[in-house]
Formats: C-alpha cells, structure tokens, sequence
C-alpha cells in the first residue's frame, strides 16, 4: 500500500482511477507521454475498466507509449482494440524481470 501511496503523492505523473464500490479496481500512471504503469484487479477484469483508463489517458495525451510482456496477450489484445501499434520486441534484457517485453505506441494523428 505504501508503494500506491506513493505514487498518489507523486506529481510528476498522473495517476488514473477506476473506483468500484468504493474500492480501487484499476489505476494507470501516465507521464510524459508513458503508460508507465497500469493495473485492473483480477476481479473487476472484462468489465471495460482497463479500456477506460487507456481512453482517459488517451484524451490527455496526443502520444502515448507503453512496454508490455509478450506473454500478457490479455493486454496485448487491450491495447490493440484501444488504437496501440506494435513498435519494438525486445528480448528482455533491458527489463528488470528479463522477460521479453514489447513496445506499443498510440498517436492521436494516426
């Protein structure tokens, strides 16, 4: 939870939420011009939330991009309905986790 917090009290970045219930059921951080981070809790997944901070994010920026592991195709297909084009593969090691990650990029002119 102090991670979270964290990046609430951060103002160099926008974070963005979906509230369900009074709970948080998803969050992206958006900073110049990066998704650098998004989430959808498990139990609120195929609800559209994940789509509505792309879209959100989307009417704040003119360009966006963000990394995604290759293997997260649940994302992959998200990002792909909501306008992201493939970039860059990368063989994961200039990751942390060293998991082969991808590059997708969104411009409002495209």
């Amino acid at each position: 939870m102090a991670w979270i917090s964290s990046l609430l009290a951060d103002e160099s970045h926008t974070v963005l939420k979906a509230i369900d219930d009074h709970r948080i059921a998803g969050f992206s951080v958006v900073s110049d011009g990066w998704i650098d981070r998004m989430y959808v809790s498990p139990e609120f997944q195929g609800r559209g939330i994940g789509s509505a901070l792309i879209v959100e994010a989307q009417t704040q920026q003119a360009h966006l991009e963000l990394f995604v592991f290759q293997q997260n195709t649940s994302a992959i297909r998200l990002y792909e309905r909501n306008g992201f084009v493939l970039a860059e593969l990368r063989d994961g090691s200039q990751n942390e986790e060293n998991i082969p990650d991808a590059r997708y990029v969104w411009d409002r002119a495209a």
